[in-house]
């Protein structure tokens, strides 16, 4: 191989790098998400888009009561109280 096809694979190589390593973090976040809402529709005991909508003014009050915190708290925290209140 000639140096300069050994770069260009090389330059390449480190653009599919960079890009995966760029979209990692947000498919593993909304994996986090996706979790979330399936633990959180098998605990409401309502249809699935009830649970979502549920879910999303939950998470919206949670914004507004503790602002500043990261998205993911507000998922943990909502499916906290839903099963802190069956428990009760």
């Amino acid at each position: 191989m000639q140096i300069g096809t050994v770069l260009l694979v090389l330059i390449i190589i480190g653009i599919v790098v960079l890009v995966l390593s760029k979209l990692s973090p947000k498919l593993v976040a909304k994996q986090r998400r996706l979790f979330y809402r399936r633990r959180f529709r098998s605990l409401a005991n309502v249809a699935d888009q009830e649970a979502d909508k549920i879910l999303d003014r939950q998470v919206a009050r949670l914004k507004q009561k503790f602002p500043g915190r990261k998205t993911d708290w507000y998922f943990e925290k909502a499916l906290y109280d839903l099963e802190r209140d069956r428990r009760a």
